[in-house]
């Protein structure tokens, strides 16, 4: 088989652990244990946004970026990492494939010449929060092959530009995220939920909610984990863990996941949860919805209405029966459906034919 040149294009470095970010390094990591050349650039720039600071300062921040971008992740020892001004053809060698993420860098990719790789780009969620609504549904028409995580996004590319994309699965890493407390051996009311001070993650709102569920179960515990700091005046029965390196150990502590996000691309803690044990109980929206199904896999609740919030957290805190089989069942459909191989062989081999 032929080993492959691959750039991979990313925003500018980061020193706390995101969704879309961890996918295309898993993708950069993967590539490179089947033998691949992988680079991963990331862009100073913003192309449509004017920058405060020059490029020159920007740029030397990121190098002091650089370590703790690999704080969080672990990277395949041939991976290579590298900051760039810009994504332009100055910036980069030549390759074989160049594969992006984000929709900013989707216009930066389709201006790059031929000889810099056929051109892939990743779109992980409907980015419209951003002020550009209308230059992110252009994006979706430009002369690139766009793959998407999630069918709500496949949707929404074709409605936009006439061009169906392809779908391409995100996946969960069982090897780390796997039941080790059996299901049923978790009887106490605890819950674990992603904290985040982004308002479209629903956090406060979620707070809220437990604060009146512990009155109904007065030996409630919950977990929180994050890349934020601890918020203030957090009660005792509240435990907060920043950065964990043993997440999925909280996972398998935990009887219930619960997510309330506003909008998400394709949520990976609630399906990491599932794979360790966990029950889910989110928000009715399209980045849960290739994975959680009502009364089924997870039970739904609509964002922002914290009396459901509450009551379906009540409802399945206090039935064992319930909550053992959605985290049954939620468990076996990661574990079916999402693999990290499955997918990695599918991009490999678009890669290639292309």
């Amino acid at each position: 088989m032929k080993k492959l040149r691959i750039h991979v294009l990313l925003p500018g470095l980061t020193s706390k652990a995101g969704g879309g970010t961890k996918i295309m390094y898993e993708y950069a990591n993967r590539l490179a244990e089947r033998g691949h050349e992988v680079y991963v650039y990331h862009s100073v720039a913003k192309p449509f946004r004017p920058m405060k600071s020059p490029v020159w300062f920007k740029w030397a921040l990121s190098f002091l970026r650089n370590k703790f971008s690999k704080s969080w992740f672990k990277f395949h020892a041939s991976v290579k990492l590298h900051v760039v001004p810009d994504i332009t053809d100055e910036y980069l060698p030549n390759a074989d494939v160049v594969f992006s993420t984000w929709w900013e860098l989707a216009y930066r990719l389709a201006t790059l010449s031929p000889e810099k790789g056929k051109k892939f780009n990743l779109i992980q969620s409907l980015e419209v929060w951003t002020g550009f609504e209308q230059e992110v549904y252009d994006s979706f028409k430009l002369p690139i092959t766009h793959l998407v995580i999630a069918n709500y996004l496949k949707e929404a590319v074709y409605a936009h530009s006439g061009i169906m994309p392809i779908i391409l699965n995100n996946a969960i890493d069982t090897q780390i995220f796997h039941i080790t407390r059996p299901i049923a051996s978790r009887v106490a009311p605890k819950i674990i939920m992603l904290y985040s001070e982004l308002a479209l993650k629903g956090s406060a709102t979620a707070l809220n909610v437990f604060r009146k569920l512990k009155q109904r179960l007065t030996d409630l515990e919950i977990i929180l984990f994050s890349t934020f700091s601890k918020p203030a005046n957090l009660e005792d029965w509240i435990d907060f863990h920043r950065n964990p390196a043993n997440l999925h150990e909280l996972y398998n502590e935990a009887s219930v996941f619960f997510s309330p996000s506003l909008i998400e691309g394709w949520a990976l803690p609630p399906a990491e949860a599932m794979a360790c044990g966990c029950a889910v109980v989110c928000t009715n929206i399209g980045g849960h919805a290739d994975y959680a199904m009502d009364g089924k896999t997870a039970l739904m609740v609509s964002p922002a209405d914290e009396k459901m919030m509450e009551e379906r957290l009540f409802e399945v805190l206090s039935n064992p029966e319930l909550k053992n089989t959605l985290a049954k069942n939620g468990n076996e459909f990661i574990n079916t459906h999402f693999n990290w191989d499955a997918s990695v062989t599918q991009l490999e081999k678009l890669f290639l034919e292309n």
